[in-house]
């Protein structure tokens, strides 16, 4: 099975509202927005795909970390065609680590 079959079994819409519920009482917990993000990208009955581009900026903003700049550096490339663009968000973690938090 490809990436995207594997991400189509991952969530679920119970998941779903299960994730939005817990970001509504945790909306700082960036690691509830990388997950909410991708279970838009994986659960079409979700219908929240637009929501996704947000998720990932809102997550790397709130705690800019190597995995926050991953997720939203690859969703500006894939998405938007934005190589640059992604390539910026990924250096400014990569190259700074005084304003990046390296351990998640």
């Amino acid at each position: 099975a490809n990436l995207r079959d594997k991400m189509n079994e991952q969530y679920n819409i119970d998941d779903i509202r299960q994730l939005e519920s817990s970001l509504s009482k945790n909306p700082n917990d960036t690691d509830l927005m990388n997950k909410l993000a991708i279970g838009y990208l994986s659960c079409r009955e979700a219908d929240s795909y637009n929501k996704v581009d947000n998720l990932f900026k809102t997550a790397f903003e709130t705690k800019p970390s190597i995995k926050t700049a991953n997720n939203y550096a690859y969703q500006i490339i894939t998405d938007w065609d934005d190589y640059e663009k992604g390539i910026e968000i990924f250096e400014s973690c990569s190259t700074n680590r005084k304003y990046c938090n390296t351990s998640s």
